[in-house]
């Protein structure tokens, strides 16, 4: 018999992609399925439309509770759920069909508690993977995990993408009122994890949003993804205490990603860009020789060594390239 997943897909305001992501879950070829719509105080339609497919599938159960972020609505589906492993679904994106009937086959063909896929970059008509597609299945221990992981490599840290054994979700919980909270858990979440399966086939549609605040401009928030990182690493240290360079990497690309959206930044935000540059000029000599450290973590260090201005035009020639 199958195994039941709950299904946690916290939306607000999410009226405008509902249907596509719902379309893509109840079409599943994985059909013991546990699916709870999270309505985190939406003002739109969402409510109602969640009610209706609570109404047309009994599979379907619906929380409307008062706004409290993504982290609250995740944790209330972490709570909710009824199955013995738990997957989420962000609303706005779409999961491939046979997407759970994988992961749980990886689960039992190498008896892990955890299984992520590659995933699509989804913008407007144009997709992507996001890693490579010729890596095929494998099995990977936490500390290879974690080391891919500190170097951006498959798997990533998104919450999405992956089943989880609900006993790995006993202890964690998204926190409150933070962003990048993906990042944040990751390293909490493997704590629990001794092996996890891994497929390189692109099984869930990542959409990315113009004004996301992954892809925006500077706001003072921002630079909650390096408190993030520093959570993350501080963890990974621990569990694996010699991804010291993997750790160092991974901070600096925070940096360097916080830094980027200060191009050509106003008056006000001078300072932080002062303070940023100066915590990148103090670890570009140690990126410089890490043999795995990406080129354009490379290039950005020493670019942002030479000076803001320098910076400033080598981003924008890059995201014009993109």
């Amino acid at each position: 018999m199958e195994r039941l997943v709950t299904v946690v897909i916290p939306l607000c305001n999410m009226a405008a992609y509902l249907d596509a992501c719902m379309a893509g879950v109840l079409a599943q070829t994985y059909t013991a399925l546990d699916i709870l719509l999270v309505d985190d105080g939406s003002t739109d339609e969402s409510p109602a439309m969640c009610d209706a497919y609570a109404q047309r599938d009994e599979r379907v159960r619906v929380i409307h509770q008062p706004n409290g972020g993504i982290s609250y609505a995740r944790n209330t589906g972490i709570e909710a759920a009824k199955g013995e492993y738990i997957t989420f679904v962000d609303a706005d994106d779409v999961p491939e069909p046979h997407y759970v009937q994988v992961l749980m086959t990886l689960c039992d063909r190498y008896d892990v508690k955890l299984a992520a896929c590659n995933h699509w970059l989804w913008r407007g008509d144009d997709l992507k993977p996001c890693f490579d597609r010729d890596e095929g299945e494998k099995r990977l221990t936490q500390g290879e995990a974690l080391h891919r992981t500190l170097y951006h490599k498959a798997p990533d840290v998104s919450v999405w993408g992956k089943v989880y054994h609900r006993s790995l979700m006993e202890t964690v919980r998204f926190p409150m009122g933070k962003l990048f909270e993906d990042t944040y858990c990751f390293g909490d979440i493997m704590r629990g994890v001794q092996t996890l399966a891994y497929t390189s086939e692109p099984l869930y549609r990542y959409r990315i949003r113009v004004g996301s605040i992954s892809h925006c401009a500077y706001s003072d928030r921002q630079e909650e993804y390096i408190d993030a990182v520093a959570h993350f690493t501080q963890v990974a240290l621990k569990c694996s205490p010699q991804e010291e360079k993997g750790c160092a990497r991974r901070k600096m690309h925070a940096l360097l990603s916080t830094r980027r959206c200060l191009v050509d930044c106003p008056v006000e935000h001078k300072g932080r860009r002062a303070r940023l540059e100066k915590q990148i000029r103090a670890g570009a000599w140690p990126l410089l020789w890490d043999r795995e450290a990406p080129l354009r973590d490379k290039i950005g260090a020493l670019v942002v060594c030479i000076g803001s201005k320098c910076y400033d035009l080598m981003w924008k020639g890059y995201s014009h390239r993109r």
